[in-house]
Formats: C-alpha cells, sequence, structure tokens
C-alpha cells in the first residue's frame, strides 16, 4: 500500500484564516471625519485551541492614531473590550479577542482617534472559531491508484475544498485539479479526490484539503522508489566489517546512487535506505542484529564517500525474505542488502521488526 505522508516540512494547519472586513465605512462622529482608507482591518477568525495565536482583529493605520477601541458582545453572553493607543503608521496592531471554544458571533463598534483630529467609528459583525480538534487526513490509495489520478480520503472534520498540485522531475508541473464539495465531504466518510496529469513521471502529488473553518492539511504522495541495482557484498561468517576486496561493488554504484538522488532530490527530500537481510539458517534474533550491523557499514560507507543526504539502516534479518524457505535452510537470494532512495520507509505499511536507524 503507498503510504501517504506529510512533507517535511509541511504545515499541520496553515495561518488561520485572515480575511477583510470589506471597506471602513466611518460615521462621523464630533470633529473631523475620518477617511475610508486611513484604516484598514482583517479578522484573524479561525484558530486551534493548542495554537498560541488566538482570535484577532489586526488593524494598520496610515496615519498617526492616539486610540483605537474595540467593544464587542458575543452569543455567548462574554463581553470584550480591547483598546490600543499611540498607533503608528504602516504598523500591523493585533486586537487580541477571547479564545472561546467552538464558534461564536461578535457585534460591536470600532472608534478611532488620529493624531490630526480626525475620528471615526464603525460596526463589527464577525464570528471566530476555535476548534480543539486538528484537522487530519488519511488514505489507503495505492501507488497504481494515485497514477490513475484519484485517491480516497478520509478526513476527520467536514472538508468543503481539495486541491491537488502533481509535480515532476526538475519541479515542472504536470497537472493537478481541485474540488469543492456541496454539501461538505463529511468528517468521518471516505471522499473521492481526482486529478489530471500530463505527460512525465510525477515525482510529487501534493493534496490539500479545507475544511468549513477554513483550515487545511496536506497529504503528499510520491508513487515511486529507486532500488538501485548491485553486486552483494560478501562479510565474513559473523562479521559486519567490509573487506577492502569488496569495495569495487560499492563503488560501482556510487553514480548511479547520485544520480537518483540528483532527480528527485529537486522536487522531495529523498534519503537513502540501506536493509539487510540474511536466509534462516541461525537464530532469528542473532540474523537480525548481524543485518543490521552490515547495513550499517554499508551506510557509513556511502556516507563516507560522499552521499550527503539522510540515509537509514535496518536489519530484518529472516523477516523479510526474497524466497521464502523453510527454517534452516540456505539460500543465498535471501543473503541481501537493499539500496533504496525514496522519499519515505520503502517497508510501510508493513508488519515488520524493529525501525529504521538514522547514521548521524
Amino acid at each position: 500500500m503507498l503510504q501517504a505522508v506529510l512533507p517535511i516540512p509541511w504545515p499541520r494547519v496553515r495561518p488561520p484564516l485572515c480575511r477583510a472586513l470589506g471597506p471602513l465605512l466611518f460615521a462621523l462622529l464630533l470633529g473631523a471625519p475620518a477617511r475610508a482608507d486611513d484604516l484598514s482591518l482583517q479578522l484573524l477568525g479561525s484558530v486551534r485551541a493548542g495554537s498560541k495565536r488566538g482570535p484577532a482583529l489586526l488593524a494598520t493605520v496610515e496615519k498617526p492614531a492616539k486610540l483605537l477601541r474595540v467593544e464587542l458582545h458575543s452569543d455567548r453572553g462574554k463581553p470584550a473590550t480591547v483598546v490600543r493607543r499611540g498607533l503608528k503608521p504602516g504598523r500591523e496592531y493585533a486586537l487580541k479577542l477571547p479564545k472561546l471554544p467552538g464558534r461564536t458571533h461578535w457585534r460591536g463598534k470600532l472608534t478611532v482617534r488620529f493624531a490630526d483630529g480626525s475620528q471615526g467609528s464603525m460596526p463589527l459583525d464577525f464570528e471566530t472559531v476555535v476548534t480543539t480538534e486538528e484537522l487530519t487526513l488519511t488514505s489507503d490509495a495505492t501507488r497504481e491508484d494515485v497514477l490513475a489520478g484519484h485517491a480516497r480520503i478520509t478526513a476527520n472534520r467536514n472538508v468543503k475544498k481539495v486541491t491537488v498540485r502533481v509535480t515532476g522531475e526538475g519541479g515542472r508541473d504536470l497537472g493537478g485539479g481541485a474540488q469543492t464539495f456541496h454539501p461538505p465531504a463529511p468528517a468521518g466518510t471516505p471522499f473521492e479526490v481526482r486529478w489530471q496529469m500530463g505527460e512525465g513521471e510525477p515525482i510529487k502529488i501534493e493534496v490539500t484539503a479545507e475544511d468549513v473553518d477554513g483550515f487545511t492539511r496536506g497529504l503528499i504522495f510520491m508513487p515511486w522508489e529507486v532500488k538501485i541495482p548491485h553486486e552483494e557484498v560478501e562479510f565474513d561468517t559473523g562479521k559486519a566489517v567490509i573487506r577492502p576486496d569488496q569495495m569495487p561493488k560499492l563503488e560501482a554504484v556510487l553514480e548511479q546512487l547520485n544520480a537518483a538522488i540528483r532527480k528527485y532530490g529537486q522536487v522531495v527530500e529523498v534519503g537513502l535506505y540501506i536493509a539487510g537481510h540474511t536466509d534462516t539458517v541461525g537464530d532469528a534474533a542473532y540474523n537480525r542484529k548481524l543485518s543490521m550491523q552490515r547495513a550499517r557499514a554499508i551506510a557509513r560507507w556511502f556516507r563516507s564517500h560522499g552521499v550527503r543526504v539522510p540515509i537509514y539502516y535496518r536489519g530484518f534479518g529472516e523477516e523479510a525474505l526474497a524466497v521464502p524457505t523453510p527454517d534452516e535452510t540456505p539460500e543465498a537470494r535471501n543473503r541481501r542488502a537493499e539500496y533504496v532512495v525514496s522519499g519515505e520507509d520503502p517497508y510501510a505499511g508493513q508488519a515488520l521488526p524493529g525501525r529504521w536507524q538514522r547514521l548521524p
């Protein structure tokens, strides 16, 4: 099964929904009226409960202001008053609002008094959303599904829109698509996402979902991996030291290995995965440990010979046989190592013991 992963770095939630509150229509107060373009206002209205930032009105003045005052009442009985003094032109000021869980409807008034004596006010009517549940996405799409231009996605929150971007070699745009759901795709129910792809190998397929409160979450599909063909390094029995006569076998694959890293590394963060395997002769735990040590030795050799991407190693012992055999069966095809260039764990989704270790 093709694993859908979060890119690194990938924003767990995009910057909370910021939107302009529309033209500021100032009511005439005592004194000279302010112009509508003297003040701009945006709403930072959707945030996660666990985030450091809360809901806020973001105000920017175009000329010095002595006072900016916001008085609000909510549909939940919670009033709020925010006052800022001595505002400087061009600087954005956050007028922080109470971080009430859920959806809150606010009504009230903003009043501003500028240093030149002009002043104005405007009514306010908006909603804030503080969600306690972060948007998450999962997919059971296979590599074949993704290459055919579709995937089933499941979200834990109602989704209103999905966008897809397909990137090929050298960062070339290979297509994508967008879907809007009316009504929104319900939480917990899989929905189908489709996209178009042009000619070329897709290296990265980014699927971004937006929920009904404006939060986004992304999945990245990387429907490829490069297994580097090679001649197996032979180790002395029970040892994990690469003999000098075996080093030419590793030198022979360096050019192909670096070419794969250059090709795919332009688009996604790639890693080199070294997997060690044994046959079924001997104790399973011993075989797993020995295969890990040998994989680490190969990983270190590649690092010392200029491979600069993250290198991971793992010993599978006799747990992932190339050729199924009974126990205590000597089989040369099972005594092997794999060199895989990939943007994700090449064994993801398989119930196998152990875990990848990253080489320092």
